[in-house]
């Protein structure tokens, strides 16, 4: 057992004191620096993520996503590259289908065009003039005309 002065013991006291404060602030210190890098880490790809499918549902669909990563978030990327992938060829098939359907759709009216299609339009015709609507005549044969180079330009501007 000993016997010293309690000024000599509370400054040592003080001291630890300081000694484990000053190590508990660094200790959160490194964990907040710690979090904030693995918050970081996770959130940045989902970011990126979402950048990429903001531009696709703008219209660019040639947009990929080019992480290597072999997480989910790797696994999502890759699925939303072959997504656009897929939307891409679909998008092309329904193209050509409209496409197909107008040329079916021309087809149908040059089929249409036969000679008691001619024969009455100019029947028609020769009645406005008869009767002096010369006017609407001449607006008729315009658009026969016009129909006529349609059909056997086959649709070709």
């Amino acid at each position: 057992m000993g016997v010293f002065p309690t000024h000599e013991s509370a400054a040592a006291v003080r001291q630890i004191q300081f000694y484990v404060v000053s190590f508990v602030f660094l200790i959160c210190m490194m964990g907040i620096t710690a979090s904030l890098y693995v918050s970081h880490s996770i959130s940045r790809p989902i970011q990126q993520l979402q950048s990429f499918m903001q531009k696709a549902e703008e219209g660019d669909l040639t947009v990929r996503h080019t992480s290597r990563r072999q997480d989910e978030l790797g696994k999502l990327g890759m699925s939303f590259n072959k997504m656009l992938v897929q939307l891409r060829k679909l998008l092309e098939w329904t193209e050509l289908q409209e496409r197909q359907k107008r040329e079916a759709e021309l087809k149908s009216l040059q089929a249409h065009i036969k000679p008691h299609f001619l024969y009455n339009t100019l029947e028609s015709i020769l009645w406005m003039i008869e009767r002096g609507n010369n006017q609407d005549a001449s607006e008729m044969v315009q658009a026969l005309g016009k129909m006529l180079r349609i059909s056997l330009s086959k649709g070709q501007e």
